[in-house]
């Protein structure tokens, strides 16, 4: 059957193939198994600098695997990934929407600061390109969203964000969730973080005076937490996503005219939160009915005022 999109991926790391390498609970964690998994896909290149990496990824999938660039978009590429470090994204984004490519899936940071990113917003033109920070996919967000812009809590007072493998790393994607859900200019003094970027605190506050607190910890696990306090209630996701526990004010009987929380619901997420596919679907959905999303990279600029902050741009 032929398929409507040709793809090809720019890195040849973690992230465009190889988690998914030894994957046995058929979890999608990759470009590369996202587009494997659709039927609008077909992959036709790879490009990385490194042979070793170039060589694994075409005995692994007998897909060819370019030393250059130029000739991986000559093979008439509709979707590129770009999987590469983060400091080449805004080379190769702009080496992408030089080309005739329809949509580009680009990782996380999108580009390195503020500048980049409207230069970018500038030469996008007709070109999709959506980043995968795919956190903004996950139901648990999406909700707090709506219930931060409905007021189902009244105002939101307070987020807090904690999480482990450095700021740029984990950091990246709670500085993205924190402008996703408040939807507005946010301000940050990453001043007290390690010169690594390894552990730190982060504190600001949003246009409209909600506090954010953000914690790195250097320690030799995974964890990703965050806290969001209302006027009337608290909402805490535990566990990367795993975990929602929903608390309202209520009075408090044992002091009158005071108030506590009580616990009014909890839930539990199984599911993959790779969330990677759905950002496949989403870009293609975004070209088909000419149309941006949540992921589009236009979308980003307040994460990236916020990533330039963190960085010293």
């Amino acid at each position: 059957m032929t398929k409507k999109y040709r793809a090809a991926l720019i890195g040849l790391g973690n992230i465009a193939w190889k988690y998914d390498r030894d994957n046995c609970d058929n979890e999608i964690t990759t470009h590369m198994e996202a587009y494997l998994n659709s039927d609008d896909v077909e992959v036709v290149g790879g490009f990385d600098p490194c042979e070793d990496a170039r060589n694994e990824f075409s005995k692994k999938y007998q897909v060819k695997a370019f030393d250059s660039i130029e000739e991986l978009i000559e093979e008439k590429v509709d979707i590129l990934s770009i999987c590469s470090p983060s400091k080449f994204h805004y080379d190769h984004l702009k080496r992408a929407l030089s080309s005739d490519i329809k949509m580009v899936w680009l990782e996380k940071p999108p580009v390195e600061n503020i500048t980049e990113f409207k230069e970018m917003v500038s030469l996008i033109g007709d070109t999709k390109v959506n980043v995968n920070y795919m956190r903004r996919h996950h139901p648990f967000f999406k909700k707090i969203r709506e219930i931060t812009k409905n007021k189902n809590y009244g105002v939101l007072q307070s987020c807090e964000v904690s999480f482990s493998k450095g700021f740029l790393t984990n950091g990246s994607h709670m500085v993205d969730l924190i402008a996703f859900i408040v939807d507005e200019k946010v301000s940050i003094d990453f001043s007290n973080i390690t010169k690594d970027g390894s552990s730190g605190v982060g504190v600001g506050k949003t246009k409209t005076g909600t506090s954010v607190l953000i914690k790195g910890s250097d320690v030799p696990y995974h964890y990703l937490e965050s806290i969001f306090v209302f006027e009337k209630g608290r909402i805490v996701v535990k566990n990367g996503g795993k975990e929602w526990i929903e608390e309202e004010r209520i009075e408090n009987a044992d002091y009158p005219g005071t108030f506590s929380l009580k616990q009014k619901y909890t839930e539990s997420f199984e599911q993959n939160l790779g969330f990677i596919k759905e950002g496949l679907d989403d870009l293609i959905q975004n070209f088909e009915q000419k149309r941006d999303s949540d992921l589009s990279f236009v979308k980003f600029e307040n994460t990236l005022k916020l990533i330039s902050e963190l960085i010293g741009e």
